[in-house]
């Protein structure tokens, strides 16, 4: 006489089955999710390691680099961008409110509201950034060339390391741009961004933008996809990826047309 218990069996095996399929997943994607994140945090230990090198001697090396620099150029506004005028992101002005880059000043006077000063070598390559000039928050970067990376170290008026970036070129094309914030108490990067640039035949197409936490590990990855019209960007799509899954969520798709008085070139 059969009972209900082989249905019962054969359920229970399924549902086992399924919870196990389950975890393995969730155990695949952790293990995958923390493989990302040890890029950056690498990354981060990288760039802290080689700002040692420059901790001690900050401010003798930023008055070499002065010294070193052929030309200047003055700059007022921009202050919200790394750099300001000069900030290297290629994309960034399409999606930060109404902040820019500020303008150069082309002769400066006693009136004139500096807040950025620049020193370039005979190359044209920068050497020192000078931001906010003679006030109590005034911070001086320097950039040293790193085999295949120009990397910038910031430190403000008690001579601490606050910021570290790196910028890595190939045909004259910025290829990726990184910053660090960098708490000296801690000797640590708090929070790293990371941008990455895809060109065709020397156009922007697309930025991904990872930003990263290394005390928990959090990683977030957003994609910008610029659309053209007469050789002008008109349009662009924000993508958020989901970083566990490494897929596309494709409830985090919005695009945002640019008004016309910001349609520049790239």
């Amino acid at each position: 006489m059969r009972t209900n218990t082989e249905p019962g069996k054969i359920v229970k095996q399924i549902m086992d089955f399924l919870r196990n399929l389950q975890k393995e997943k969730e155990m695949k994607t952790t293990y995958q999710y923390r493989e990302q994140c040890a890029v950056y945090q690498n990354n981060c230990e990288r760039l802290e390691n080689f700002a040692q090198q420059y901790v001690e001697i900050s401010q003798t090396a930023i008055e070499m680099h002065k010294r070193e620099a052929a030309y200047i150029q003055y700059a007022s506004g921009g202050e919200v961008f790394h750099r300001g005028y000069y900030c290297p992101s290629p994309s960034i002005d399409f999606f930060s409110g109404k902040s820019n880059r500020g303008r150069i000043i082309t002769r400066p006077t006693k009136k004139s509201k500096i807040s950025y000063i620049y020193y370039f070598d005979r190359l044209d390559r920068l050497l020192c950034v000078c931001k906010n000039p003679n006030t109590q928050v005034e911070t001086k970067e320097m950039i040293i060339s790193a085999q295949d990376s120009f990397i910038g170290l910031t430190f403000d008026q008690q001579n601490n390391l606050t910021a570290i970036s790196e910028c890595k070129y190939s045909d004259e094309k910025i290829q990726s741009y990184s910053m660090g914030i960098y708490y000296y108490g801690s000797k640590h990067i708090s929070d790293y961004m990371k941008e990455t640039y895809t060109y065709n035949e020397s156009i922007l197409q697309s930025t991904d933008m990872f930003d990263f936490i290394p005390a928990t590990l959090f990683l977030r990855h957003n994609k910008i996809v610029f659309q053209y019209d007469a050789g002008k960007i008109v349009a662009y799509q924000s993508l958020e990826y989901d970083v566990r899954e490494d897929n596309l969520s494709s409830k985090e798709v919005h695009t945002y047309e640019i008004p016309k008085k910001g349609r520049n070139k790239l």
